[in-house]
C-alpha cells in the first residue's frame, strides 16, 4: 500500500496539497473556507456525505453545533485509473448559530433543494445503484442528504448513506438524464421526500417504475433516509382516487361496480387416439393443464378501497372542526402505511406521533399543518401520476382485470370486445370472428391436433356477463394470454 500511496501522492499537482484554509470555531455560526484540489465535502463524524461544493471557497452560515469538512482531489493517475480521495480535513465548531440559520428549514425551502442522480455499479454485484447527491448546502437536520440507493442481488432495494468506501465510485459514475427527481412531503411529516420515475427502465425491469424515499425526519439517524417504497398500482390509484373525492364528495358511491367473478381451480386435458393406446397408455397419456370454475363470488370493483377507508377518517376529522384530532390522523395513518411503507404525521409503529417540522407554536396547529400537508401532497402526487408517462398495463388473469382503469381505452364495453373476438387460446384461424353462444370453436392441441370444442357465452351459458366458456369441457372459461396488450377495440 506505501508504495501505491507515494505514486499517487508524486503524480498529484503541488496545489492538490494544500490544506483548507479557514477558522476552526465560530461565535457567530457564520465562516468561510478554502481549498484548492476541485471539491470541498461536508460529512458526518463517521465520514457519511452530506454535500460537495466546487471552486476554490464557499462561506457558510450555520447554527449551533460542530461540522466536518473534507478536502478532495479527483483525477487520473497513472496505472491506477480515474480515482478520488480526501488530501485534508477541517473541523469547525459554531457556538452561536449565524442569524436566519434555522434549521430544518420548511418542507417549501426543502423541495427546491438541488440534486443529481448519478448511475453505476458502486459495489460490483453486476446490478446498477444510484447516487442520489445533494447539491443545496445544509447540516444533517432530518431533511434529505445525499443517499445511495443499493439494487442488490436479491432483487431487493435499500438505502443508505454515503459511506466512503464506496465514495469514489459513486461520486465519479456518470450522471444519470433518464431518471426524474419529484420532491414532495409523501408522508405529512414536514420534511420533504423524493419519488425517483423511471426506476425500473435503469435498475432492472423487475422493479416498479417509481420509488418512494423517505426524508429521515424524526429518525436517530438524521444522514440515511428512514426507508424507501416501490410505488405500484395501488399506491398510484390511492392518491388519484383521494384527489377525486377531494372534488367530488360522491366519486366513490357513483364508480363502484359490482359483479360475480369465477373462483377457479386447474384441470387437466388429455388426449390419446388409438393406435397410440400402447404409448400413451405407457406414459400415461398427453395431457394439458387447464382453468376450470369452482364457483363465483360477488366482487366490488372500480375504486381503490384503502382510499376511500381514508376519506371516511376525512369526513369524521371535518366533523371533528377544524383540527383534526390524534385520533384522526392515526386512523388514516394506519391505512396509509400499507399504501406508502411509512407512517404518516410523524407516527411510529406504536402509534406515538413524534413532532414533525411544521413550525407549530402548539400541537393543534401542529396537527392541522401535519393534515394540511397530506391533502396538499395528496393533489400533487395526484397531478403527478395522472399526467406523467404511460404505466404498464397489468394482465390479472385470475380476476379477470386485464388492464389499468387509469386508462382510457380500458372500460367494461372494451374488455368485453376483446372477450368476443379474443376468447380461446390457439384457435385455428385467428381470432378475427367474435365468439356466439353454442358455436363450435376449433383449436390447436399442443401435439398438432385440432380440438373442437362448443363456446358458452355470457349469462346464456350461465357464465359471468363477460366471460366466455367451453361447453365441450364444462366450466373451462377461456383466457387469452395475450389478452391485455392490444388497444381500443
Amino acid at each position: 500500500m506505501k508504495p501505491l500511496l507515494f505514486l499517487m501522492l508524486a503524480c498529484l499537482p503541488s496545489s492538490a496539497l494544500a490544506v483548507i484554509a479557514g477558522p476552526t470555531t465560530s461565535t457567530t455560526g457564520y465562516f468561510t473556507l478554502h481549498w484548492q484540489a476541485g471539491q470541498l465535502r461536508e460529512v458526518t463524524s463517521a465520514g457519511a456525505h452530506i454535500a460537495t461544493y466546487t471552486g476554490t471557497s464557499h462561506s457558510f452560515s450555520k447554527p449551533s453545533g460542530t461540522y466536518y469538512f473534507q478536502e478532495w482531489w479527483c483525477g487520473t493517475i497513472p496505472f491506477v485509473g480515474g480515482t478520488c480521495f480526501p488530501v485534508d480535513n477541517i473541523q469547525v465548531s459554531v457556538t452561536s448559530g449565524g442569524s436566519g440559520a434555522t434549521y430544518p428549514e420548511s418542507v417549501r425551502a426543502q423541495a427546491g433543494y438541488d440534486y443529481q442522480i448519478r448511475a453505476g455499479d458502486f459495489d460490483n454485484n453486476g446490478r446498477t445503484d444510484l447516487y442520489v447527491e445533494r447539491l443545496t448546502s445544509g447540516p444533517a437536520d432530518g431533511s434529505m442528504q445525499s443517499y445511495v440507493v443499493w439494487n442488490n442481488a436479491n432483487g431487493t432495494i435499500s438505502t443508505t448513506a454515503l459511506t466512503s468506501s464506496y465514495a469514489s465510485s459513486a461520486q465519479s459514475a456518470p450522471v444519470n438524464t433518464v431518471l426524474n427527481l419529484l420532491q414532495t412531503d409523501v408522508n405529512a411529516d414536514g420534511f420533504s421526500d423524493h419519488i425517483i420515475e423511471r426506476v425500473d427502465q435503469v435498475m432492472g425491469s423487475q422493479l416498479e417504475q417509481e420509488l418512494a424515499v423517505f426524508a429521515p425526519g424524526t429518525a436517530a439517524n438524521k444522514t440515511a433516509p428512514q426507508g424507501n417504497h416501490q410505488l405500484d398500482d395501488n399506491f398510484k390509484s390511492f392518491f388519484l382516487d383521494i384527489a377525486h373525492w377531494m372534488n367530488d364528495q360522491t366519486y366513490f358511491a357513483s364508480n363502484i361496480t359490482t359483479t360475480t367473478i369465477p373462483i377457479y381451480s386447474v384441470g387437466f386435458i388429455c388426449w390419446s387416439s388409438p393406435w397410440h393406446d400402447l404409448i400413451f397408455g405407457f406414459f400415461g397419456g398427453f395431457c394439458s393443464p387447464y382453468f376450470y370454475v369452482v364457483g363465483y363470488q360477488t366482487v366490488q370493483y372500480g375504486v381503490n378501497f384503502s382510499a376511500m377507508t381514508v376519506s371516511t377518517y376525512m369526513n369524521n376529522a371535518a366533523a371533528n372542526g377544524h383540527t383534526p384530532s390524534e385520533n384522526d390522523l392515526w386512523l388514516i395513518s394506519q391505512v396509509a402505511k400499507n399504501v406508502v411503507g411509512v407512517h404518516l404525521f410523524g407516527f411510529d409503529d406504536a402509534g406515538n406521533r413524534q413532532s414533525t417540522n411544521h413550525a407549530s407554536d402548539d400541537d393543534a396547529e401542529n396537527r392541522f399543518w401535519s393534515y394540511y400537508s397530506f391533502i396538499r401532497s395528496s393533489t400533487s402526487m395526484a397531478q403527478d401520476e395522472s399526467s406523467s408517462y404511460p404505466v404498464h398495463e397489468h394482465d390479472f388473469k385470475v380476476e379477470t382485470v386485464i388492464c389499468s382503469t387509469s386508462q382510457s381505452w380500458c372500460t367494461l364495453q372494451n374488455i368485453a370486445c376483446w372477450g368476443r373476438h379474443y376468447h380461446a387460446p390457439l384457435k385455428v384461424g385467428g381470432y378475427g370472428s367474435p365468439a356466439a353462444n353454442g358455436e363450435e370453436a376449433v383449436l390447436e392441441t399442443p401435439v398438432g391436433t385440432e380440438d373442437p370444442v362448443k363456446v358458452g357465452v355470457g349469462t346464456a351459458a350461465n357464465l359471468p356477463q363477460n366471460a366466455i366458456g367451453n361447453i365441450t369441457h364444462p366450466g373451462h372459461v377461456f383466457h387469452n394470454d395475450q389478452m391485455g396488450q392490444w388497444g381500443t377495440c
